[in-house]
């Protein structure tokens, strides 16, 4: 709840009430007709601020389902319609007695109708699926109808809701006192649910009912009193307010409906936002598996077609790197089927006999591939991961660069083990050297390339902690290097700084 406009709108409405009865002690307005005119006025503004914010409020009930600002707004357009516009405007309006006489029991009825129509509101649950436009215009027009036929034949109940001015030529006791009453006990009775319940709807409610108790005993004191002026105009003045509170208080309703609404719609577009993040990423992560998937499928074909087809001509070394890469291509594939590749610690991988397996598929497939090492070379890293780099990185100088690639592997400087790619192909330009490792990047020559190798052979090389990069090969072509923390320097404790960026060999 706004508490510092409801307390300066509380505040106003208090020294209007002391400015009003100030005005009915004083008296003294002798010019009737001018009065006659304020009055009609103030009656008119009245019924245009009540009914603003009835219908303000009808589209709260119809924006967000609440069923307490329905009943409401249909008691402020039955009020602001029926007992204002109906019952005292256009009944004073009229010439004819027998008209005039007719529409004057429509300010009673209306009163009548509007008290319990404010009832119904308190009584209402916030939220009431069952509730529709045609069931609350029927029960505001049935309300009023049967008030209008019954208030005739009762004078003595409709004495207690008008007094006899308002129903020239009715016989009607001199005792308007159950209004003044009634709007004083739903006033107090939706400013105390307000407060309790921080429902910013009853409070304003509240206090647009008390300004209308205080105009209702300004009406009674002016029966009673020799110059009724002063009193009749403080009366109209507290009508106004009424009005106008009502009207804040819808206005804020609104306002409260839009802002709740637009965080609603924020919301909604943050979750849709995340969760078509969420997709894409899922998405990118099944089309990496794919990729990985159809390159250890090949592998593992060309590999069992090798040691098919010729297993005799082959030397007892390369039947065993060739059954050593296929049995680890399977293990990759049971890996990516079951999702465990973020489960799996680092271990000690052998560079060489990696590199080794991997050319000798390389080979089955039909390339030319050698491997140079010097001595043993062990990383700390995920055996399949880096069998996967070396395929991706392999895969693409036989898309780019034919002819014979040659995996070097060396021990690196400051604890880093290095392997590098070189083939003898167009090599990679200087300003494409990053964006050729980008998701989905390739130079269109192979319609059937995903450019998700290289993008996918960094990642998984910066996962494990190293880095992969591209530079010219002395003599020409392109030398893509991956380093990767050593095992002696991962097994002491601190990992390697930054990879160094050697120069090609």
């Amino acid at each position: 709840m706004r508490s510092r406009h409801f307390i300066t709108a509380a505040t106003a409405l208090l020294a209007l009430a002391i400015g009003a009865f100030a005005a009915g002690v004083a008296g003294g307005f002798d010019d009737v007709v001018r009065l006659d005119v304020l009055g009609g006025s103030g009656r008119a503004v009245s019924t245009a601020l009540t009914s603003t914010a009835g219908a303000l409020l009808l589209l709260r009930w119809r924006l967000v389902g609440d069923a307490q600002a329905g009943w409401v707004g249909a008691a402020l357009l039955t009020f602001a319609v029926v007992a204002l516009g109906l019952g005292e405007a256009l009944g004073r309006l009229l010439l004819a007695p027998e008209a005039a006489a007719v529409l004057a029991w429509f300010r009673p009825a209306g009163v009548a109708a509007t008290l319990l129509l404010l009832t119904l509101g308190l009584l209402s649950p916030e939220v009431d699926a069952r509730l529709r436009g045609l069931r609350l215009a029927a029960v505001s027009v049935l309300l009023v109808a049967a008030l209008v036929a019954l208030l005739p034949l009762a004078p003595a109940v409709a004495g207690l809701l008008a007094a006899a001015s308002d129903v020239p030529g009715a016989a009607l006791p001199d005792q308007p006192i159950l209004v003044a009453l009634a709007w004083t006990v739903l006033a107090s009775v939706y400013a105390l649910r307000g407060v309790r319940q921080r429902r910013t709807l009853f409070a304003w409610v509240g206090l647009a009912l008390l300004a209308l108790a205080l105009s209702e005993l300004l009406r009674l004191a002016s029966a009673t009193e020799a110059d009724p002026s002063g009193w009749l105009l403080g009366s109209t003045l507290l009508q106004i307010a009424a009005g106008a509170i009502a009207l804040a208080g819808a206005l804020s309703e609104l306002r409260r409906a839009w802002l709740a609404q637009s965080r609603r719609l924020l919301d909604a577009e943050v979750s849709r936002q995340a969760e078509a993040a969420r997709v894409r990423a899922q998405q990118a992560e099944s089309a990496e598996r794919a990729h990985e998937a159809r390159n250890a499928l090949q592998a593992i074909e060309g590999a069992t077609l090798a040691l098919e087809r010729h297993r005799e001509h082959l030397a007892a070394a390369d039947r065993e790197q060739l059954a050593t890469a296929v049995t680890g291509e399977i293990a990759r594939l049971q890996r990516l089927v079951a999702a465990e590749r973020a489960a799996d610690g680092l271990t000690s991988v052998d560079l060489v006999a990696l590199a080794e397996a991997q050319a000798a598929l390389a080979r089955s497939r039909g390339a030319a591939c050698l491997v140079e090492s010097h001595g043993e070379v062990a990383a700390r890293a995920r055996s399949a991961e880096v069998a996967e780099i070396l395929q991706n990185l392999l895969a693409n100088a036989e898309r780019h660069a034919p002819g014979q690639a040659v995996i070097r592997v060396a021990a690196g400087d400051e604890g880093w083990a290095e392997v590098r790619v070189d083939d003898r192909g167009p090599g990679v330009a200087p300003e494409e050297r990053e964006a050729i490792f980008e998701r989905g990047v390739h130079d269109g020559t192979d319609p059937g390339s995903s450019g998700l190798g290289l993008y996918v052979a960094r990642r998984l090389t910066r996962d494990l902690g190293g880095d992969l990069g591209v530079e010219d090969r002395p003599g020409g072509g392109a030398s893509f290097w991956l380093r990767l923390p050593a095992e002696e320097a991962a097994g002491e404790g601190a990992p390697p700084g930054p990879p160094p960026r050697a120069a090609a060999s």
